[in-house]
């Protein structure tokens, strides 16, 4: 009884036997307590059957008698037979399952999306810095999101935004430049001096005497409002000059626009797959890419103060990807945009665009190049500390 649970476990010999007395087979079967699981006549002479490993051994005394053939084995008898025949080919499959989940783990590619150079290059050196660059393995999204902390917090003059997001083998990096106003320093004694040059438009004096004032062209670092108060040509005495001066200042800008963009929208459709993380290899449970394009946001929900180990939740957000093909009007228009947005964005200054010139333009096979001359009005006045003369 005890064999027959183990009949499934242990596994099975499939035989053929053939001989002129099958009868006294089964009485040497009945003899020996040989369990037969199953039997099928073929013919007078030959049966098929089933018996363990340890039973077959003792069939194989009969051969002088009878011919008997294994065709066939079941449960573990079968995997044995099915490894041994092929091996290498199941090794090969297994080692090369686990390359894909290597390969998958590896990154090829970093692409940071930011039209300065300089920004690049800034976050392209931090991301270096924290093991973000090409053939390393895939960062966690909790790992990411402190190391992007940690950039923002080292670049907090320079970096106002980042987002690092992981797009198949790829780290795709997009940054906002910090942009800030610099603040006036004021003096107790002071001249209003142009920080750039300019044609003025209007001057407003609150102290201090006026000394260039409308339709007048000044130089950067003129005194267009002076802190010294004179009297029949000498300085009677000397205050702290404030005011405003609106003047026409020329910008000349350029930028360049692709010709197509891959857009990336998201959608309110998630699907949600689970996968366990050990050291830096995943292994997803199910429903690993449920999305042929999705934005992946990941959840520890288990795991372990000191084993390599967590149970992670995906949150699979479907995105459209469109490839965007601009013709060249709508590039040109797209690149003013840029120009215009690059110009009254930088230094964060208040200005006014009151008049464009596009210098040139010309095309190539994926982008448009633009020069643009731009009269804008803003205000120039800068305070200048009024330095006491040094007494002999």
């Amino acid at each position: 009884m005890k064999n027959r649970f183990l009949l499934p476990l242990s596994g099975e010999y499939i035989i053929k036997v053939s001989g002129k007395n099958i009868l006294s087979f089964f009485n040497y079967c009945h003899k020996e307590k040989i369990i037969i699981s199953e039997l099928k006549h073929i013919d007078e002479k030959t049966i098929k059957i089933k018996v363990l490993k340890s039973d077959y051994q003792k069939l194989k005394k009969l051969k002088k008698n009878y011919k008997i053939k294994i065709i066939g084995r079941t449960g573990v008898l079968k995997l044995k037979k099915d490894w041994k025949k092929n091996k290498h080919l199941i090794v090969a499959i297994i080692c090369g399952y686990f390359i894909l989940l290597v390969l998958n783990s590896i990154i090829f590619e970093v692409k940071i999306i930011h039209e300065k150079k300089e920004i690049r290059a800034i976050i392209q050196s931090s991301m270096e810095k924290y093991n973000l660059k090409p053939l390393t393995f895939k960062k966690s999204f909790k790992e990411i999101s402190k190391i992007k902390q940690k950039i923002l917090a080292d670049n907090k003059e320079k970096l106002e935004w980042l987002e690092i997001s992981i797009y198949g083998s790829s780290y795709i990096v997009k940054a906002e430049e910090r942009r800030k106003s610099i603040p006036k320093e004021e003096y107790k004694h002071q001249h209003i001096i142009a920080k750039k040059d300019g044609l003025i438009v209007n001057v407003y004096a609150k102290t201090g005497e006026i000394i260039y004032d409308k339709n007048e062209y000044v130089k950067k670092g003129t005194i267009i409002i002076s802190g010294n108060i004179t009297k029949d040509g000498n300085v009677v005495k000397k205050v702290k000059a404030e005011g405003n001066v609106l003047a026409e200042v020329w910008y000349r800008v350029s930028v360049e626009y692709p010709l197509k963009q891959t857009v990336i929208h998201s959608t309110e459709t998630v699907k949600n797959s689970y996968k366990l993380k050990f050291l830096n290899f995943d292994f997803y449970l199910w429903n690993k890419n449920p999305f042929k394009n999705q934005i992946k946001k990941e959840e520890v929900i288990l795991s372990h103060s000191f084993l390599p180990f967590q149970l992670i939740r995906v949150k699979n957000r479907k995105t459209i990807v469109e490839e965007k093909i601009y013709s060249k009007d709508e590039a040109l228009l797209a690149a003013k945009k840029l120009a215009q947005e690059k110009l009254l964005g930088k230094d964060n200054e208040e200005r006014k665009i009151i008049e464009e010139k596009i210098l040139k333009y010309y095309v190539n096979s994926s982008k448009i190049y633009l020069d643009i001359f731009y009269v804008v009005l803003e205000d120039i006045a800068l305070p200048s500390e009024i330095k006491e003369e040094a007494k002999n």
